[in-house]
């Protein structure tokens, strides 16, 4: 099973030279395991860059293909 929960609150601090975008949640299911957090309140406390985390996971992603490719 794989199942994708996230969500989004305005983001009204606009850095430069950052991705701008939005905190929330963001969370993946896959195989009964889960990655990331996904409350359904909105608590801005626990909330994180949705876009850092998802540029974050992806860059992991292909770090790990790459290296099993190698073997």
């Amino acid at each position: 099973m794989f199942k994708i929960s996230f969500k989004i609150f305005e983001n009204d601090s606009v850095e430069e030279m950052e991705l701008n975008g939005a905190d929330g949640y963001f969370q993946f299911e896959i195989d009964k395991k889960t990655y990331g957090i996904f409350i359904p309140e909105e608590i801005d406390e626990f909330s994180v860059s949705v876009y850092w985390w998802l540029y974050y996971f992806l860059k992991a992603v292909l770090i790990l293909k790459t290296e099993i490719l190698k073997n």
